[in-house]
């Protein structure tokens, strides 16, 4: 049997030996003297058997038996002796996961701290009216079993597993076990509603915990409690709930609901460009033009140095055949960013396929039509040259581009420039 004189705070609180079997009372020097094993081992008995497995007390000092090796390492960095390293590998393996028995042993003895048959099989966890309990604590018609130890859970001990359950919720949202970390945030979250708090730290992140970890209902839940709860402190942040709520019910392929709370957020936040990119992607996606461009539109007034929503808008108008407006749309993304390699590419491949387009017109003219011909061909080499800058930058932003590359050669062949040629045809067979 190894010892640790791992002591805890015990000022004010006096136990009735009288009060409890035998056991209970070896188990409760046990606790003070550090001996956690035996502890353990005594405390699984008595709480299984008839006197006392419905008495607050019992699963009290069980909680404290698995709060304490759950802390065990605590120790470790208070006491830097080989003693020490041995006593904590040995305490270590008493138990895997000891901190959801020490969280569901204090639910237990709450629960059977108050003189309620209601009570009796009450579970915080499934229970919406989470403030209930809180209700019945503070309610002077309220009977208790032990109003003692109800006191003392709540002045020390839940605040402080409230926050060692939290904390260890990031812990396992940082290794990426988004599983563990949900389970432990929705914890802190519950332990808190029982001290008639809301721990809105939690809440936020069992949201995040719950998508990651692809559990779609907990993430709705929670994204609806972060949004009502108004969690962050700009409205870029509030707008965001709104954000990760409507991407929680895409996962569910809800799109009435992912839409209606874009459109929400928006109503509350209509300076966020975040919920209006998402609310276009979703129009674009969607084949959805018409909204899309107004959408945009409303976009570029809010934000009229953003040029992705130019750059969409010309895709658009693109795809509509108002060319002169795409062109005006794509140029005012390279105003914006000189060096915007997609404004570039598209404003460039516009001319290029007006061109080609020009030259396939040209093909099918009779070879009796010759003038008719060579004046198309010659517009057509307007619009290749009109094209070449912008491929031009775009293959100095991006050499290894092929897509450009070839642009570029067939655009240098038809005006006989046959250096840039060759030099592209080398590339492309590179």
């Amino acid at each position: 049997m190894k010892k640790i004189f791992l002591f805890l705070v015990l000022t004010g609180f006096v136990f009735s030996a009288n009060a409890q079997t035998s056991k209970r009372s070896s188990v409760k020097n046990y606790i003070k003297y550090g001996e956690f094993d035996n502890a353990k081992e005594k405390i699984e008995q008595v709480i299984v058997h008839a006197k006392t497995k419905e008495d607050p007390l019992s699963w009290f000092y069980r909680a404290r038996v698995y709060h304490a090796i759950y802390n065990i390492d605590s120790y470790k960095k208070a006491d830097r002796s080989t003693e020490a390293d041995q006593n904590v590998a040995y305490y270590n393996k008493l138990d895997a996961n000891p901190l959801p028995k020490a969280i569901e042993s204090y639910k237990k003895a709450l629960v059977y701290c108050i003189k309620d048959a209601k009570l009796t099989d009450y579970d915080f966890d499934k229970n919406l009216d989470r403030l209930k309990y809180i209700k019945l604590v503070q309610d002077p018609n309220t009977r208790y079993n032990n109003q003692e130890v109800l006191g003392f859970i709540y002045a020390q001990y839940l605040p402080v597993l409230t926050n060692t359950v939290a904390n260890q919720g990031v812990v396992e949202y940082q290794k990426k076990d988004y599983k563990k970390a949900l389970y432990l945030f929705e914890q802190a979250v519950v332990l808190s509603a029982i001290r008639g708090t809301v721990d809105t730290f939690s809440v936020y992140y069992a949201a995040h915990s719950a998508m990651k970890a692809e559990e779609k209902d907990k993430a709705i839940k929670y994204f609806k409690e972060v949004k009502n709860l108004k969690i962050g402190k700009t409205d870029d942040d509030k707008a965001g709930n709104y954000y990760f709520l409507a991407k929680a019910y895409l996962a569910k392929n809800d799109t009435v609901h992912y839409i209606k709370t874009l459109k929400k957020g928006r109503k509350l936040y209509p300076k966020s460009s975040t919920l209006l990119v998402e609310i276009i992607n979703y129009y674009i996606t969607a084949g959805k033009s018409k909204e899309a461009k107004e959408m945009l539109l409303v976009g570029t007034k809010n934000e009229p140095n953003n040029k992705l929503l130019y750059f969409n808008l010309g895709t658009i108008y693109e795809k509509q055949d108002s060319l002169t407006k795409a062109v005006e749309m794509y140029n005012k993304t390279i105003e914006i960013d000189p060096n915007y390699v997609s404004g570039l590419y598209n404003l460039g491949a516009l001319y290029n396929n007006k061109g080609l387009a020009m030259v396939k017109e040209a093909d099918e003219i009779p070879p009796t039509q010759q003038k008719k011909y060579d004046a198309k061909l010659k517009e057509a080499t307007v619009e290749f040259k009109k094209a070449l800058p912008y491929l031009e930058k775009v293959h100095e932003l991006d050499a290894k581009d092929k897509v450009t590359i070839s642009a570029l050669k067939g655009i240098y062949y038809t005006l006989k420039n046959m250096p840039k040629y060759e030099e592209m045809n080398k590339l492309l067979k590179e």
